[in-house]
């Protein structure tokens, strides 16, 4: 699945952080705060994107977030400049698979739930400013990736210090 050739984006400033980031245009947002860690995201298919940022957002943050039943390959961390501090860039895998799990039926029995999950890569920068942790990620399906760069290009590149 590819998002719209011309996609429209949108500016959203987070004024704690100083930035500003664009996001897509005309899709709800995801918003909050859960245990000191504040978040904006957004689904837009086939993509996930957002910011998480708070005392401990990091890229350990980031790898500690896959299940214990996802198969996940992670690159190298790649070192750069955002916003004139140091950041730290991952890419991670994680592979097609399917996990089987037993329930207790209405009648008392033992029933199995399946679930599966497809291939899918998620990037993720995270970097220091104004004392806060940030971790900028972006997730699509592996088979969708090349076809939806030019966009995830766009999202990275949009990052400025206001």
């Amino acid at each position: 699945m590819k998002l719209a050739n011309e996609q429209q984006w949108e500016r959203k400033t987070i004024s704690e952080l100083g930035i500003s980031l664009d996001f897509f245009a005309g899709t709800p947002f995801s918003e909050g705060t859960f245990e000191g860690t504040t978040y904006v995201i957004q689904k837009k298919d086939p993509v996930v994107l957002g910011i998480w940022y708070g005392p401990k957002e990091t890229l350990n943050t980031f790898r500690a977030g896959f299940g214990p039943s996802e198969v996940v390959t992670f690159g190298s961390e790649e070192s750069l400049s955002v916003c004139n501090v140091k950041a730290k860039r991952q890419i991670a895998t994680v592979a097609e698979g399917t996990a089987t799990g037993l329930v207790r039926e209405a009648d008392g029995s033992l029933g199995h739930i399946y679930a599966e999950q497809i291939a899918t890569t998620h990037i993720a920068l995270a970097f220091r400013i104004n004392e806060y942790g940030v971790l900028i990620r972006w997730q699509v399906p592996t088979s969708d990736r090349e076809n939806n760069r030019k966009a995830e290009e766009h999202f990275f590149a949009s990052l400025s210090c206001d």
